[in-house]
């Protein structure tokens, strides 16, 4: 099992395909920089959650569109351009 742990995309792309929806058209929203590499990999949107500046620039780096440090703004991250 340890093959199909973060930062493989095998998790996100299984869920995409269950959602029956183009990756593009996911968001997958973590707290790691292997959250953001798997989203990155598996071609859906990438959200970070950072409770520190220093940690939002780390997630920026591995990927991350946005990054968002409270999780009542997520929804306008979702918002995120196309």
């Amino acid at each position: 099992m340890p093959h199909h742990m973060k930062p493989c995309p095998d998790m996100v792309t299984e869920t995409v395909a269950e959602l029956g929806r183009a990756a593009p058209r996911c968001v997958f929203v973590g707290d790691s920089d292997s959250d953001m590499e798997a989203a990155v990999l598996s071609q859906t949107r990438a959200v970070g959650y950072a409770k520190t500046t220093y940690r939002a620039s780390e997630l920026a780096a591995a990927g991350a569109e946005v990054v968002i440090d409270r999780m009542d703004t997520l929804a306008d991250a979702l918002r995120l351009p196309a």
